[in-house]
């Protein structure tokens, strides 16, 4: 079984009790993948709780969000990226 610098194995961190108690890993439901437990924010805080309990989105799948909103590419250019199979 592999262990990591702490000594401890995937399988002990995930039955670790205190791991449980402070809800570090959280089952979400992947397109898919299927249901599986991810890694839950580490921070807690009492009056802004954080949530870390959704699956990662499919590649690409904000793309269309991202170019134009985040990359600044005219529907142009992306229908050109698209055409030459890029995105």
């Amino acid at each position: 079984m592999h262990r990591n610098d702490f000594g401890q194995s995937r399988a002990d961190v995930t039955q670790d009790p205190q791991v449980n108690a402070r809800e570090m890993l959280v089952e979400v439901d992947h397109p898919k993948a299927g249901p599986h437990k991810i890694v839950s924010t580490p921070a807690k805080f009492s009056r802004t709780p954080c949530r870390g309990d959704k699956a990662a989105s499919e590649l690409g799948a904000n793309t269309e969000e991202i170019l134009p909103n985040r990359v600044g590419l005219d529907q142009e250019e992306i229908n050109r990226l698209k055409e030459a199979k890029i995105i």
